[in-house]
């Protein structure tokens, strides 16, 4: 600044004291202080930097005298010098501009892609310590506490369609969309998360019914809001638990229960829902969900022995996009069992070939209205030769052994997919007793394991099912290398683009239906 000054003095020399001079200086030195005052504004409205950069040029060349500095300075020259200094200007609030935006658009992608969904140990301890704060305070007081449990639906699709910096990209907007609604809705309310897509909201000195109206609006916000990563559009919904603190609550263990008793009841009923300890209070989809657009494709498993037979088919859902004109991957995967059993019905009228797998969420795994529906299929004169679930998640190891037992009654056989990758040993393997099979997915590996990690995992995931009875299927065979590693290593059964892509069923796959 003092050698803007002692510049503008010298070529300003002898005519320092005069009414346009004074006045121009006054301009230049209050532009120069809003810049300075507020860069990155400038920065961000390349128009408004230009426009000052005018001024500023004019004000010094247009108001030093003809004689300055030794130089004689004509009309033409005055208004060159302004046009050049225009010019530079506008090159380097450009150049300074694309370098901020660059470092912005940095600094976001390194928030997205350094977000960890699962809180630390001592960033969870603080906040059970501040909840657990909260209730002994309500508790000591006989004031009201209420909590409410928010999860995404659906959440695992968006990582598994647009990848985990999109899946992080929307948690760390949802979060801001909740704030948001919260003040707005002019409540006290305290946010803690949980782990990922899960969040609590603690409600002091509220009702059940207060923090329920809050909700609304909140969730209306997550609902109505278009999430964009990438030039791609997401909406997204969140199922919602809410429970007062009540007199027989001995911990805020208690009370953290039955808000997640809650939030499983919204899931089940439908999602999209606020469910008031077990009762559902807001269906907010009022019109039923049409799934006329859904079919089942198919992709092979084939038995290495011989010409290659095609064992089973492995039904994928897709759902067919108006706009685009073809069956693309559905926002929604876990339909109600009247809609598996139509889809399922369906696929079999599509094909004279009825060995079926159905891949199950764990929702729908453990949802026993659903283990009815595929069991009467299977147990049906008409029904298929073989049918099989594949459970993408597993649940708990009590559920898992009544569940299927259902399934195995019917004569339904359960698979775990994705051993290895989603579904680690230390995860299932107390789950081993109750399926028939297990499949490994090569290509969730690829990525981040060489050769012979992968080789290592596949054997060690062979020899797990061989140890415990169970079939093993490998999928993502995609060459002939990998058909070769699959019988090197005794293999009976591989699926993978090397046989073919999920496909519409018809009548000339060829299988073994003995």
């Amino acid at each position: 600044m003092a050698c803007l000054a002692l510049m503008w003095g010298g070529h300003h020399a002898g005519a320092l004291t005069t009414p346009t001079v004074l006045l121009a200086a006054a301009v230049t030195l209050i532009i120069l202080i809003g810049v300075c005052a507020y860069p990155k504004k400038m920065l961000a409205n390349l128009g408004m930097g230009e426009v000052f950069s005018i001024i500023l040029a004019a004000a010094f060349w247009f108001t030093i005298p003809t004689r300055a500095s030794m130089l004689t300075v004509m009309a033409q020259d005055r208004l060159w010098a302004t046009v050049m200094y225009a010019a530079m200007a506008a090159v380097t609030l450009g150049s300074w501009s694309r370098v901020l935006r660059d470092d912005a658009e940095h600094a976001e992608l390194d928030r997205i892609a350094n977000y960890n969904g699962k809180l630390s140990s001592d960033a969870a301890l603080h906040q059970q310590a501040q909840v657990a704060d909260l209730f002994a305070a309500a508790q000591s007081q006989h004031s009201q506490l209420t909590l409410a449990s928010l999860d995404l639906d659906h959440f695992k699709q968006i990582n598994a369609r647009y990848g985990h910096l999109a899946g992080n990209a929307v948690l760390l907007a949802v979060s801001d969309t909740i704030q948001a609604a919260l003040k707005q809705a002019a409540v006290n309310a305290l946010t803690f998360r949980t782990n990922g897509e899960e969040l609590n909201i603690v409600f002091p000195d509220a009702d059940v019914h207060a923090a329920t109206g809050a909700l609304r609006h909140v969730a209306q916000a997550v609902r109505t809001h278009e999430y964009v990563y990438n030039h791609r559009a997401m909406n997204v919904t969140m199922s919602i638990g809410v429970t007062a603190m009540r007199s027989t609550d001995h911990t805020i263990d208690d009370v953290y229960r039955r808000a997640d008793d809650a939030v499983y009841k919204s899931k089940r009923n439908g999602r999209d829902l606020i469910t008031i300890d077990s009762e559902v209070i807001t269906p907010v989809v009022a019109m039923p969900k049409d799934y006329s657009q859904y079919r089942y494709f198919a992709q092979g498993v084939y038995s290495l022995a011989g010409d290659h037979t095609r064992v089973l088919h492995e039904l994928l859902l897709r759902r067919f996009d108006t706009g685009l004109g073809r069956y693309v991957l559905p926002d929604e995967f876990e339909l109600p069992p009247v809609e598996i059993a139509r889809l399922l019905r369906q696929a079999m009228a599509q094909t004279d070939f009825h060995r079926f797998n159905v891949n199950l969420t764990a929702a729908q795994f453990k949802d026993e209205e659903m283990a009815a529906a595929l069991g009467a299929i299977a147990e049906a004169p008409d029904g298929p030769v073989e049918l099989n679930v594949e459970v993408t998640d597993v649940v708990s190891a009590p559920l898992m052994r009544h569940i299927s037992a259902l399934y195995r009654d019917r004569g339904i056989k359960i698979y775990l997919d994705d051993v290895g990758s989603d579904n680690s040993y230390e995860l299932v393997r107390t789950r081993l007793a109750y399926v028939d099979g297990v499949k490994f997915a090569i290509q969730n590996l690829r990525r981040n394991n060489d050769d012979g990690e992968l080789l290592e995992r596949i054997s060690f995931w062979r020899q797990v099912a061989a140890d415990n009875h169970l079939q093993f299927v490998l999928e993502g065979v995609e060459t002939e290398a990998d058909v070769a590693m699959a019988q090197e290593f005794g293999v009976r059964f591989v699926q993978g683009y090397y046989f073919g892509k999920p496909e519409p069923l018809s009548r000339n796959a060829q299988g073994a239906e003995s």
